[in-house]
Protein backbone atom coordinates (compact mmCIF):
# COMPACT_ATOMS: atom_id res chain seq x y z
CA UNK A 1 0.00 0.00 0.00
CA UNK A 2 2.85 2.37 0.71
CA UNK A 3 4.23 1.79 -2.78
CA UNK A 4 0.93 2.87 -4.29
CA UNK A 5 0.85 5.98 -2.12
CA UNK A 6 4.36 6.94 -3.14
CA UNK A 7 3.52 6.47 -6.83
CA UNK A 8 0.34 8.52 -6.42
CA UNK A 9 2.34 11.33 -4.82
CA UNK A 10 4.87 11.30 -7.67
CA UNK A 11 2.07 11.53 -10.25
CA UNK A 12 0.47 14.37 -8.29
CA UNK A 13 3.73 16.32 -8.15
CA UNK A 14 4.31 15.78 -11.87
CA UNK A 15 0.98 17.49 -12.60
CA UNK A 16 0.90 20.11 -9.86
CA UNK A 17 4.51 21.31 -9.90
CA UNK A 18 4.58 22.58 -13.52
CA UNK A 19 1.19 24.23 -13.11
CA UNK A 20 2.21 25.92 -9.86
CA UNK A 21 5.49 27.06 -11.40
CA UNK A 22 3.62 28.52 -14.37
CA UNK A 23 1.16 30.38 -12.14
CA UNK A 24 3.91 31.86 -9.97
CA UNK A 25 5.94 32.78 -13.05
CA UNK A 26 3.03 34.64 -14.63
CA UNK A 27 2.16 36.36 -11.37
CA UNK A 28 5.66 37.62 -10.68
CA UNK A 29 6.30 38.66 -14.29
CA UNK A 30 3.18 40.84 -14.18
CA UNK A 31 4.49 42.51 -11.03
CA UNK A 32 7.78 43.29 -12.75
CA UNK A 33 6.04 44.79 -15.78
CA UNK A 34 3.60 46.74 -13.63
CA UNK A 35 6.44 48.36 -11.73
CA UNK A 36 7.72 49.99 -14.90
CA UNK A 37 11.18 48.48 -14.65
CA UNK A 38 10.58 46.45 -17.79
CA UNK A 39 7.91 46.90 -20.42
CA UNK A 40 6.82 46.19 -23.94
CA UNK A 41 7.51 49.71 -25.19
CA UNK A 42 5.20 51.73 -22.92
CA UNK A 43 7.86 54.10 -21.69
CA UNK A 44 8.46 57.19 -23.75
CA UNK A 45 11.95 58.25 -24.62
CA UNK A 46 13.63 60.79 -26.85
CA UNK A 47 11.66 62.19 -29.77
CA UNK A 48 8.45 60.42 -28.76
CA UNK A 49 8.47 62.11 -25.37
CA UNK A 50 9.25 65.49 -26.95
CA UNK A 51 6.45 65.01 -29.50
CA UNK A 52 3.89 64.29 -26.78
CA UNK A 53 5.12 67.19 -24.66
CA UNK A 54 4.83 69.50 -27.67
CA UNK A 55 1.32 68.26 -28.36
CA UNK A 56 0.35 69.01 -24.75
CA UNK A 57 1.88 72.49 -24.99
CA UNK A 58 -0.20 73.25 -28.08
CA UNK A 59 -3.39 72.23 -26.27
CA UNK A 60 -2.68 73.88 -22.90
CA UNK A 61 -0.59 76.96 -23.71
CA UNK A 62 -1.28 77.94 -27.32
CA UNK A 63 -4.79 77.02 -28.46
CA UNK A 64 -6.86 77.05 -25.25
CA UNK A 65 -9.64 79.64 -24.91
CA UNK A 66 -7.38 82.17 -23.15
CA UNK A 67 -4.18 81.36 -25.08
CA UNK A 68 -2.44 83.40 -27.81
CA UNK A 69 -3.79 81.22 -30.63
CA UNK A 70 -7.32 80.81 -29.23
CA UNK A 71 -9.82 80.16 -32.01
CA UNK A 72 -7.10 79.90 -34.64
CA UNK A 73 -6.81 76.63 -36.51
CA UNK A 74 -3.41 75.04 -36.14
CA UNK A 75 -2.51 74.03 -39.68
CA UNK A 76 0.67 73.79 -41.71
CA UNK A 77 0.85 77.58 -42.26
CA UNK A 78 0.44 78.34 -38.56
CA UNK A 79 3.01 75.66 -37.77
CA UNK A 80 5.46 77.39 -40.15
CA UNK A 81 4.86 80.73 -38.37
CA UNK A 82 5.56 79.09 -35.04
CA UNK A 83 8.74 77.42 -36.29
CA UNK A 84 10.03 80.58 -37.96
CA UNK A 85 8.97 82.88 -35.08
CA UNK A 86 7.04 85.17 -37.43
CA UNK A 87 3.60 86.75 -37.14
CA UNK A 88 1.39 85.19 -34.47
CA UNK A 89 4.01 82.50 -33.94
CA UNK A 90 6.50 84.93 -32.39
CA UNK A 91 3.91 86.21 -29.90
CA UNK A 92 2.72 82.72 -29.05
CA UNK A 93 6.23 81.32 -28.47
CA UNK A 94 7.26 84.25 -26.27
CA UNK A 95 5.38 82.71 -23.31
CA UNK A 96 7.22 79.37 -23.56
CA UNK A 97 10.42 78.23 -21.87
CA UNK A 98 13.32 77.03 -24.00
CA UNK A 99 12.53 73.36 -23.33
CA UNK A 100 8.88 73.96 -24.21
CA UNK A 101 9.93 75.66 -27.46
CA UNK A 102 12.11 72.68 -28.32
CA UNK A 103 9.26 70.25 -27.62
CA UNK A 104 6.87 72.39 -29.65
CA UNK A 105 9.27 72.46 -32.59
CA UNK A 106 9.63 68.67 -32.44
CA UNK A 107 5.86 68.24 -32.42
CA UNK A 108 5.24 70.66 -35.29
CA UNK A 109 7.98 69.21 -37.49
CA UNK A 110 6.74 65.66 -37.07
CA UNK A 111 3.01 66.47 -37.13
CA UNK A 112 3.15 68.65 -40.26
CA UNK A 113 6.21 67.00 -41.88
CA UNK A 114 8.17 70.25 -41.96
Amino acid sequence: MQTYSALANIKLYKNVLPTTTLIFGLFFSSIIFASGSESFGGAETGASQMYNKGKMIVATKLTCSSCPLAGKKLDKNTAMELLENTGMGAKAKSILSSSEKEALDTYLKRRYKL
